[in-house]
């Protein structure tokens, strides 16, 4: 039996958010998104299961010249 793997990704900003939407889209994860911006997350941190097998972590930018430079 060939469990399906799980993806969690924090921070569902401007670009994670559609790293969020490719992993959905493929089909081939569990896909759960949480941000601290509750306006902006899919899940609530309860809902989210204790093992996940990927996870990606986002941080926002708050200085982009420091940044880019």
């Amino acid at each position: 039996m060939n469990k399906q793997k799980s993806v969690l990704v924090i921070g569902l900003g401007e670009v994670d958010m559609a790293i969020y939407e490719i992993f959905v889209e493929s089909g081939k994860y569990n896909v759960y998104g949480y941000d601290v911006d509750k306006t902006k997350s899919i899940n609530s941190i309860l809902s989210i299961p204790a093992h996940i097998n990927f996870v990606h972590i986002a941080f926002p930018c708050v200085d982009c010249k420091s940044f880019i430079s």
